[in-house]
């Protein structure tokens, strides 16, 4: 059998994902060829193209060896059948032929699949996006964008005076908010006082976990003022969170389970400023699942890559 390569990952719809391997497309015009007597060459007549044929091999092992046997099956079907190709996204035909090797050393089935196209289309380009690279750019971005959104909130809020009470850049050392602002209206003066309630609240959840220096929230600079102190009092609080369950990454379920009933719990005693716990709850749940997943398929490439490790040779003999 052939040995475990870099493989793609194909799908026949609705259930089938197929581990696929050598994926071969072969486009073909029809060319009439209109000779003559006495004229050297053909005159060529393009009739159009011809069905596309899509050949590729996939391997069935170990614990998903016996499905093999009702793909087999589901391919006997005579409606048209979608197949997801890992290059150029759907395409729809029939199955021409399959054809099965089978090991007699290895419970595995090795799988020549030709699918031929029903009226071929326009492929258009393929836009494959990396999950966890995705994840951790909305993950960025959507700080930026609740930062824009609190200041919003706040001039909504207090109105003209709201722009001196945003820029004001606070000091840490200072045990309250207010006590560093002056000459306030009754209305400003307690929605200060929520904020601060909010950010210590934020800031003593989970405070005996500590936020990484090399992680991504540690790399984003929230300033000193009032909604970078706000906001990054809440993203590192969503950071602390993850952290608290990373023992319960290696199940996905479990994990985002956990995860979305704690921030549940912390926007109960977030009062008015439970939204901004809302929506930084959903960006790193939102992190956390992108790694998860990119993690889950370097398992899974580890895995196949380990049950198709030649251990013994074929007399028998243990391959060091």
């Amino acid at each position: 059998m052939a040995e475990k390569k870099d493989r793609y990952d194909a799908f026949i719809y609705p259930s089938w994902k197929l581990e696929i391997e050598n994926i071969e497309d072969n486009f073909e015009k029809s060319i009439v060829e209109h000779e003559f007597p006495y004229k050297d060459g053909a005159m060529l007549e393009d009739m159009g193209e011809k069905a596309r044929q899509i050949r590729f091999r996939c391997y069935f092992y170990n614990g998903n060896y016996e499905s093999h046997i009702e793909l087999i099956n589901f391919l006997k079907q005579k409606d048209l059948i979608e197949m997801s190709h890992p290059k150029y996204g759907i395409v729809e035909g029939k199955v021409k032929t399959i054809s099965v090797r089978h090991d007699y050393k290895e419970k595995t089935a090795e799988i020549d699949i030709a699918f031929v196209e029903n009226l071929r289309g326009e492929i258009e380009v393929q836009a494959y996006v990396d999950v966890q690279m995705a994840g951790e750019e909305a993950y960025v971005n959507g700080w930026s964008d609740m930062i824009s959104d609190f200041e919003l909130d706040a001039k909504n809020e207090l109105g003209p005076q709201a722009e001196g009470i945003l820029k004001k850049e606070l000091d840490p050392s200072k045990s309250t908010m207010l006590e560093q602002f002056t000459n306030l209206t009754t209305p400003a003066r307690g929605w200060i006082k929520k904020v601060d309630t909010y950010v210590k609240t934020m800031q003593g959840t989970l405070n005996k976990i500590s936020n990484p220096a090399n992680s991504i929230t540690s790399m984003l600079k929230f300033s000193t003022n009032l909604p970078g102190t706000t906001i990054g009092s809440v993203a590192k609080t969503v950071e602390r969170y993850g952290i608290s369950l990373s023992t319960l990454r290696s199940s996905p379920a479990r994990f985002v389970s956990s995860y979305v009933g704690g921030m549940k719990g912390l926007e109960k005693s977030s009062g008015s400023f439970s939204k901004y716990t809302k929506i930084g709850g959903a960006l790193g749940c939102g992190l956390h699942t992108s790694q998860i997943f990119k993690s889950d398929q370097l398992n899974q490439n580890a895995m196949i890559s380990l049950a198709k490790a030649k251990s013994f040779d074929a007399l028998g003999r243990f391959l060091k």
